[in-house]
């Protein structure tokens, strides 16, 4: 008689599927077979800790914190939302200080070395966010044998020290990440910015040449890109830009690629740029054209329902900084209004 799979048989391959079509960019694929898990089991804490995970790939980071906060209050022994809800809480813009206070609860939760770690690693970052730059630099020196973390944790760790300012630190990390993951776009694009900060401009280009080729083989970004209507999504974010800054553009060539081209970045654009302006008429603070790199912008912003008004946002801070130069030089540029609600 064949083997016909009970139900935590199948709710168990349609977590596993879930997971294996994260790792490759499928959200859509994940998000189906996190829902037909939770189909099964309405009340997993895994099922929602998926479902929030595929939320958090896709941009939309307040479901995916709900989804998370489900998962714990489902099964508050259950570590992994737990930490993937601080990956997001981290951010100033969220709730830094709650991520505190997650980080804390880790201990009780697991004493793995790794977890512990990763609990110290994503505390200093929270704590980075809220401009406590003393605490997190304790809360890094309190990790035993930095030198021989793993790849993807000292990466982080030689981010948060990058920021911190301290890049003699971050280098070390740094190029212990690039030397065991030499095809992390994360590690090569930090091996850039150290360099260019240390005046080894050669090295800097170099990195961030390579950053780019890894960046362009992202499936995640290829995927989530290749699925919007770029051309309608840049009209639409041009639409929520106010009247006055509208007709500073009015003649502007826009040009939309997916990346900055290999001279681009030897002429100093940053391969995660998303906006380039090229050719500015500093007497009327017009701009000839305005490059706008839809990969980078979905790296960026996620592929969500806001990413038209993430971008105008984008546009007009760029707008703000070539205004503030030209001002500098003793030209006057006008001056842009709020964006405008569509």
């Amino acid at each position: 008689m064949p083997y016909v799979p009970d139900a935590m048989d199948r709710f168990l391959a349609h977590l596993d599927r879930g997971w294996d079509l994260v790792t490759k960019g499928d959200t859509t694929g994940a998000f189906i077979s996190a829902r037909q898990a939770l189909a099964i089991d309405e009340e997993s804490a895994e099922g929602y800790n998926l479902l929030g995970y595929v939320y958090a790939m896709d941009g939309d980071l307040d479901q995916a914190l709900s989804y998370y906060r489900k998962a714990m209050n489902l099964d508050e022994f259950y570590l992994d939302p737990v930490l993937n809800a601080v990956e997001i809480l981290a951010h100033a813009e969220f709730d830094a200080e709650e991520a505190i206070n997650l980080c804390q609860r880790i201990p009780e939760l697991s004493t793995e070395a790794d977890d512990l770690i990763e609990a110290a690693i994503l505390e200093a970052n929270a704590l980075l966010s809220l401009g406590r730059t003393k605490e997190a630099r304790q809360r890094l020196e309190n990790i035993d044998n930095l030198s021989s973390l793993p790849a993807p944790q000292a990466l982080l760790v030689g981010r948060i020290y990058y920021e911190l300012g301290d890049l003699h630190a971050a280098g070390h990390l740094i190029e212990m990440a690039c030397d065991a993951e030499s095809a992390n776009p994360d590690a090569w694009y930090y091996r850039g910015l150290i360099a260019r900060e240390q005046g080894r401009i050669s090295d800097a280009i170099d990195a961030f040449l390579v950053t780019s080729e890894l960046d362009g083989h992202d499936p995640r970004v290829d995927q989530s890109a290749n699925s919007l209507p770029i051309n309608k999504i840049v009209l639409r974010g041009m639409a929520c830009l106010d009247v006055a800054t509208a007709a500073r553009l009015e003649h502007t060539e826009l040009r939309l690629e997916a990346h900055p081209s290999e001279r681009q970045i030897r002429n100093d654009v940053d391969p995660r740029q998303v906006i380039f302006i090229d050719g500015v008429d500093a007497t009327r603070g017009t701009v000839k054209t305005l490059w706008i790199f839809y990969h980078n912008l979905v790296r960026c912003v996620g592929a969500t329902a806001t990413i038209d008004r993430e971008l105008a946002e984008m546009i007009l801070q760029e707008l703000e900084i070539m205004d503030e130069r030209l001002a500098n030089q003793g030209f006057d540029s006008p001056c842009n209004s709020p964006i405008r609600s569509l």
